[in-house]
């Protein structure tokens, strides 16, 4: 027995350190996201230390199979892929909070424009991931080893791999009746209990076999309409903001725009001064929380207009862009409104044109639309993608619909230098926090011209325009650098994703409303000022009107709750959050009547 153990190991001299390698940057990237659970008994660690070393071994193991340069090329290949796959994971998981998935494979094309976004999330230390390699391959290339063929060994290392991570499921199943592969609300915990390495094998069998499209069955129907119910809020709050009905609306979604930039200053500066201004005719929400999931901006359109909630993996337009739903475009059509919406992408970005055309828009103006006369790093600026929209309105009959998104202040916040207008000299210059707020500070700027330009040619005084941000920006991308200033600007930092919402009424008598809401609750928000009746969205939206709930609480895309609740409000929460994917996913609305 120790000829063959002391065989085994000589034959696996660079397994050996591979497998080392692997554990260590496996490891580091857990650290690094923070996936590492506390157990209160420590005999938990070794239990799902053996998880690592098992799905270490099943990646190991097929270099057996090869001769010796066979074994150098797979496990040097094996340590390029695993490297960049944690890299790529690690800039995923700042920018979502969430792991990459194979259902993002759709999304892929869907990066174009964006690189400098991505790139400026990259840390020195990521180095650490792929410096190994340097050393490593000139090492393995120069010294021969004497390395054979084993096929028993490479059998012998996946059987015993198996055959725990099988003791370990029927363990967990016996003991917290769920499987080492359950799916949990928190992706640290799946990374913890399953390692890097497993979670990539799970998310893999997850693609190849997921699960048809929900059948709507009698079942289905009946948990849909008593979460429904469950979810509706009946309440006793008068509504008192007026009928304003008939009235256009214009919806401007701004990129990036946090809760904190309105009403901010900086060096005697107001950051967004015509935000500001239009507060005193606005109904204004300061503090709404972020429900966005993977599929950033295009999950927001999703929310905006049908307060339903982002799938779970990948995006509602990526994966479904010809699904019907019961949206705002619709009803605001029973009402006698054409709609349009403007985006500066093309118009397969995200799916985004064929997607809102499914959700009821009248028309869809993309790049191919516009005049590209004004081109920012991240496409046709605010300036001009709003003068246009003013075209297109002006073309419009009333009751009219306007959907316009803008997207200067996309991370990593990079405009023009002659568009730049705060003057800004101390410790915030030359940090991203100054690009943040230049950025935000020019789109505010465009969205105040574009304002004025509608109240001298009248059309203000039948309209309702509504500003929002469509998710955090600074805060999401780049939380440790803007800590990193001296002194400390706390008042930018914000430790739960927040963006706000104001609705513009020219005349009105502004208020500001300090209830907390979520980006779902828009849609009926918004509605209830248009005089619809929100009877009609008991049984398919899943927000509520802002200005009548006597809730103070919202949550996030993972189902943790924000505010004043009970424990039955984060339960309801995660079950809105399971049934919105299950009504995608089955196409719930365009096959339910």
């Amino acid at each position: 027995m120790k000829d063959i153990i002391k065989k085994a190991i000589a034959s696996s001299r660079i397994q050996i350190l591979f497998f080392f390698i692997l554990f260590v940057k496996g490891l580091a990237f857990n650290i690094e996201t923070e996936s590492i659970i506390r157990h209160k008994n420590p005999a938990f660690y070794f239990f799902y230390l053996g998880v690592w070393f098992s799905f270490i071994s099943i990646y190991i193991a097929p270099s057996y199979l090869f001769n010796e340069k066979g074994q150098k090329i797979y496990l040097i290949g094996l340590n390029f892929l695993v490297s960049f796959a944690l890299v790529a994971d690690l800039l995923y998981y700042r920018a979502f909070s969430d792991f990459l998935s194979l259902f993002l494979i759709k999304q892929g094309g869907n990066v174009e424009g964006i690189w400098s976004s991505i790139f400026a999330m990259l840390r020195p230390r990521e180095s650490l991931y792929v410096i190994d390699l340097l050393v490593l391959v000139p090492f393995l290339l120069k010294f021969k080893f004497g390395l054979e063929r084993n096929l028993r060994l490479s059998a012998v290392l996946v059987v015993v791999s198996i055959l725990y991570l099988s003791f370990v499921n029927l363990a967990l199943q016996k003991v917290r009746d769920r499987s080492l592969f359950h799916v949990v609300w928190s992706p640290n915990e799946m990374l913890y209990n399953l390692s890097p390495y497993g979670y990539r094998i799970f998310d893999g069998l997850d693609y190849l076999f997921e699960d048809p499209p929900p059948e709507i069955d009698d079942a289905m129907r009946a948990r849909v309409k008593s979460a429904y119910e469950a979810n509706w809020e009946s309440s006793s709050k008068p509504y008192t903001f007026g009928n304003h009905e008939g009235r256009n609306l214009i919806i401007i979604q701004v990129e990036s725009l946090e809760a904190f930039a309105i009403l901010a200053e900086i060096e005697g500066q107001e950051v967004t001064p015509n935000l500001n201004k239009l507060l005193h005719d606005s109904y204004f929400f300061p503090t709404i929380v972020e429900q966005t999931n993977l599929g950033g901006s295009s999950d927001m359109d999703l929310m905006l207009n049908t307060s339903l909630l982002p799938i779970r993996k990948g995006s509602a337009f990526v994966r479904f862009p010809q699904n019907t739903y019961r949206s705002l475009p619709k009803a605001l059509a029973s009402l006698g409104y054409q709609s349009f919406a403007v985006k500066v992408d093309k118009p397969n970005y995200y799916n985004w044109a064929p997607s809102l055309t499914s959700i009821g828009y009248d028309r869809c103006y993309s790049q191919n639309d516009l005049k590209m006369d004004e081109i920012f790093p991240t496409g046709l600026s605010d300036a001009s993608m709003l003068r246009q929209s003013l075209d297109i309105i002006r073309g419009m009959e009333e009751p009219y619909l306007a959907f316009l998104t803008t997207m200067s202040s996309h991370s990593p916040f990079e405009i023009p230098e002659q568009v730049q207008r705060l003057k800004i000299e101390g410790p915030v210059k030359g940090t991203v926090l100054e690009d943040y707020l230049q950025a935000i500070h020019y789109a505010d700027r465009s969205i105040g011209d574009f304002v004025s330009q509608l109240d001298s040619e009248g059309r203000l005084d039948n309209t309702i325009i509504m500003i929002y941000g469509d998710h955090t920006g600074l805060n999401k991308f780049f939380p440790a650098e803007i800590r990193a200033i001296e002194p400390r600007q706390s008042w930018c930092i914000q430790e739960i994703p927040r963006t706000s919402a104001l609705f513009y009424i020219k005349g009105s008598e502004g208020k500001r409303m300090d209830v907390t809401g979520g980006q779902i609750d828009l849609m009926p928000t918004v509605l209830q000022l248009l005089g619809y009746d929100l009877e009609l969205l008991k049984y398919s939206a899943m927000g509520r009107s802002l200005f009548q709930t006597e809730r103070d609480f919202s949550y996030l895309a993972n189902g943790d709750c924000i505010g004043s609740f009970q424990q039955s409000d984060e339960d309801q929460a995660k079950e809105m959050i399971e049934l919105s994917d299950l009504l995608i996913r089955s196409s719930f609305f365009g096959r339910h009547k």
